[in-house]
């Protein structure tokens, strides 16, 4: 993993993930009682008995404990304003625990034949939806965005091919300016030279408009929703009419987000139109 943060450019994640695994690496040497630990399985903690496949990290531990105290009387103090909406979380914690007593300490959700069955189905969905349309993980094939089937030209291509490697060959050079050598060539803070490397959304391609005599790349921004709540709240906004509008520079139910036109498994539009049609028994007989 340390070699892709590297190769696109998580610097946060790359830097510190770095000497993490390098003293996860040397923890039996090092400090062999926390490793004979962790070997135990002291990472992690067991709330209930009636679940063997519960465990969880400590610091989720911790959330978990004050969110269960929230839906108890006399919890977490602020969490509602409202009596009937304390009690009511309280009693339907209560009778949760009720109905959930007898259960067998082998039991899980995900273990039982519902469950199963739909994953097993979510599955099948998954690789008949790709074989539908376009299957990118054949080898014979160039290489295909698997959301808009669109091929990525020789220049991406070339960066999606080489990213691992890149990333190895930057993941060692940190390694042996910074860390490796008692007199680091860098100090471990030192800025990192970034690679840019292009992938498939580099093929987007960006809509400009005219505005003020100056040309403004239309873009989609997850706050405009926001911004337009505030400005309604100053000025005599009609939500109804404005979201009657796309709010993106394209319409996304029909392209995506590089311009092409959205692309669907045809199948499922030919079942769609033949659900509503009536068979006939007798066709008609030609005029001729």
């Amino acid at each position: 993993m340390i070699p892709w943060c590297f190769a696109y450019d998580k610097m946060n994640y790359a830097r510190y993930l770095s000497p993490y695994f390098a003293q996860m690496t040397n923890l039996q040497k090092k400090y062999p009682s926390v490793y004979e630990a962790f070997k135990a399985g002291q990472f992690s903690v067991q709330l209930s008995n009636n679940n063997i496949f519960g465990r969880i990290p400590v610091d989720q531990a911790i959330e978990v404990t004050v969110n269960k105290d929230t839906q108890t009387p006399g919890g977490t103090s602020r969490f509602s304003l409202k009596a009937a909406a304390e009690h009511r979380s309280a009693f339907l914690g209560q009778l949760r625990e009720m109905l959930q007593g007898n259960k067998s300490q082998l039991s899980h959700s995900e273990l039982q034949s519902p469950r199963i069955q739909k994953d097993e189905e979510a599955v099948s969905a998954v690789v008949s939806l790709i074989q539908g349309w376009i299957n990118p993980f054949d080898e014979k094939r160039d290489l295909i965005s698997i959301s808009t089937a669109k091929t990525a030209p020789k220049d991406i291509a070339s960066d999606l091919m080489r990213a691992y490697e890149i990333g190895e060959q930057c993941y060692a050079n940190f390694k042996d300016e910074r860390l490796d050598k008692e007199t680091p060539a860098k100090k471990f803070h030192d800025p990192m030279k970034t690679n840019k490397l292009k992938t498939f959304s580099d093929m987007c391609k960006k809509r400009e408009v005219k505005s003020n005599g100056r040309a403004v790349i239309l873009k989609a921004d997850r706050s405009l929703l926001g911004r337009i709540i505030v400005m309604a709240q100053a000025r005599s906004l009609n939500m109804e009419d404005i979201l009657s509008h796309p709010l993106g520079p394209l319409p996304w139910a029909l392209s995506t987000p590089d311009g092409l036109l959205r692309k669907t498994n045809k199948a499922t539009l030919a079942t769609a139109l033949q659900k509503n049609v009536a068979l006939q028994e007798k066709h008609p007989e030609n005029s001729g």
